[in-house]
């Protein structure tokens, strides 16, 4: 089995102002082998009180992206079928 946690080290997150509470969280999974993670379960949770926010897939392209997101502490979570489940530091 894969591990998804170290992919998830080399997730890119960028976090682009909207406004001023409000932004976006982008970034791709890939294997350890660079291979696209393609329809990867994504979540978006809240650092506070590890409440689920948000979720999205991943595309084509291994690539996902939350829009409007408050100003706040969140991590991203990964899973997809076949690879073990694993969660970036809390940013």
């Amino acid at each position: 089995m894969k591990q998804l946690l170290f992919l998830l080290a080399s997730i890119s997150f960028s976090v682009a102002a909207l406004a001023q509470f409000a932004g976006n969280v982008t970034g791709s999974i890939k294997d350890g082998g660079n291979q696209k993670i393609i329809d990867a379960t994504i979540s978006l949770i809240k650092a506070a009180d590890s409440s689920l926010f948000k979720t999205a897939l991943t595309d084509r392209e291994g690539n996902f992206i939350f829009e409007n997101i408050p100003q706040g502490n969140y991590l991203v979570c990964a899973s997809s079928l076949g690879l073990s489940k694993a969660c970036s530091p809390t940013f």
